[in-house]
């Protein structure tokens, strides 16, 4: 299950950034700037909560957004331990949130709900597990899965916990199969659990793009495709209904890549479709939540650039409106449509007799599709759901590209 992405990634930097105004500001945390503030929706409002302001200190402040009046209130304080490094999400109207590093240099594996109903914090019991900052934390059919992160103990780990909130018990699974790791990204889509990336430690130190699925029904791993670009760490991520998302974070050196990338898992098909990157570098420790089909992502830290520093920003993507074209050329003449592709692709600027052969590429860089342009539709029913390359190659060897998107 292993590819080859180097020539699809050469080539997304080719292209430059897609364009980022789809992107909206909004109305910046009212708080101090931070990275690692746990963020969540709840009843149409997002929430941050804790975080730190500098590179270890701990937070327990906690703010509510009005997405339609775009603004922030203050909530009483978390009534846990202050923290930075912690991790949540959300089950049936409540939000979850525990691990990270508290005052004293203390490692926490502590385990809080919050119910927006009363907005009150409760404690529920601690995993049994080693303490730990930054881990996989999602939740699945009433079920928390919390595994990896590290510690100054133990440094990095692998292991597997589940917790039942129905009986506020913990029980241990088997261990991730891939390296032991820090700051993983993760979601659930169609009622499975998906983890990976991060960064190990030891010789050979490295930012990973291995990922994997966890069935709950089987209690089985199954390694899956690699993420198709730099290796990624310690950005955010979120699940919309069966959707999962990754937003932003280091890449393979561990400091901010040229955009802030922002990708779409197709579980269906393994596969990662990119969509238009937040403005700027991308960020280390952000957080993000989802509103209905609107994602906001803000906070965490630049990690270098004329822009560097801890943000307190808000930012807006609805993905309801998003086509996503992009073209080598911004230039060309030519244009594919409609975009996203449902069953043929058609062409406007070029004919049979520009003698042009049309390649399709898919994520992976493959070709999937290729012969000489004869004028009329060509049938892309045989693609599966994901993001594609359309290449033009003319008689003289001139090649255009434009990227679409297939349902």
């Amino acid at each position: 299950m292993k590819h080859n992405f180097t020539a699809l990634f050469t080539a997304l930097l080719f292209f430059g950034t897609i364009n980022a105004q789809s992107w909206q500001q909004k109305s910046s945390n009212p708080g101090d700037s931070r990275h690692h503030p746990v963020s969540f929706s709840l009843d149409g409002k997002g929430y941050m909560v804790t975080g730190s302001t500098d590179l270890v200190d701990e937070t327990t402040d906690f703010y509510e957004y009005d997405p339609v009046a775009d603004t922030w209130a203050t909530l009483p304080d978390f009534t846990g331990v202050g923290r930075g490094f912690s991790i949540g999400d959300t089950w049936n109207g409540k939000a979850y949130m525990g691990f990270g590093f508290g005052a004293n240099n203390a490692y926490l594996n502590d385990l809080w709900v919050f119910d927006p109903a009363t907005n009150a914090w409760t404690e529920l019991a601690s995993c049994p597990c080693a303490k730990r900052i930054h881990p996989t934390f999602v939740i699945e059919d009433g079920l928390l899965f919390v595994g990896m992160g590290n510690n100054n103990v133990n440094g990095n780990m692998k292991d597997w916990w589940e917790y039942n909130i129905a009986s506020d018990s913990w029980r241990q699974l088997p261990d991730l199969p891939g390296l032991e790791r820090h700051h993983p990204y993760m979601f659930s889509a169609d009622g499975d659990v998906y983890t990976g990336l991060g960064h190990g430690n030891g010789p050979g130190t490295k930012v990973f793009k291995d990922w994997y699925k966890w069935e709950i029904a089987t209690e089985t791993w199954v390694q899956l495709n690699d993420f198709p670009a730099e290796g990624r760490v310690a950005g955010t991520q979120l699940s919309i209904g069966d959707r999962g998302f990754i937003i932003s974070g280091d890449g393979d050196n561990h400091n901010s890549i040229p955009s802030g990338e922002f990708w779409e898992y197709d579980y269906q098909n393994d596969a990662w479709n990119e969509l238009p990157p937040h403005p700027g570098l991308s960020r280390w420790a952000p957080g993000s939540f989802a509103i209905g089909n609107v994602v906001y992502f803000g906070a965490g830290q630049v990690r270098n650039g004329s822009n560097a520093g801890l943000k307190n920003d808000l930012w807006s993507f609805d993905l309801a409106t998003y086509v996503g074209v992009t073209t080598e050329n911004k230039l060309s003449e030519i244009t594919l449509y409609p975009n996203p592709v449902i069953s043929n692709i058609q062409l406007n600027g070029i004919s049979s007799e520009d003698n042009a052969t049309i390649q399709i590429t898919n994520s992976a860089g493959q070709t999937v599709f290729k012969q000489n342009y004869s004028g009329g539709k060509i049938d892309a029913s045989h693609l599966n759901a994901g993001f594609y390359f359309l290449n033009i190659i003319k008689a003289k060897g001139t090649v255009e590209r434009i990227k679409f998107i297939k349902h």
